[in-house]
């Protein structure tokens, strides 16, 4: 299992999980009623872009719209 950052709005959390989407779908389980999220969510290996200097983005980064993952994880078992 690898470790993915994943984080939207309030939502900012680390996952070890099979893939990117299992990831965002374990993160997205640890979010609270009051938790915002922002209209993308953004999954990597390699830190929280946000932390990064400049905010830089890398070809890796995987930027989904929170609506698209939403659904993606309620059609198919990702773990």
């Amino acid at each position: 299992m690898a470790k993915y950052y994943v984080e939207s709005g309030d939502l900012k959390v680390v996952i070890q999980a099979n893939g990117p989407v299992a990831a965002a779908e374990r993160a997205l389980s640890c979010i609270g009623a009051k938790d915002n999220l922002d209209p993308v969510v953004t999954i990597n290996e390699r830190g929280f872009i946000r932390e990064r200097k400049d905010r830089t983005t890398y070809s890796t980064d995987i930027v989904l719209e929170t609506g698209t993952l939403m659904g993606m994880i309620g059609e198919y078992a990702f773990d």
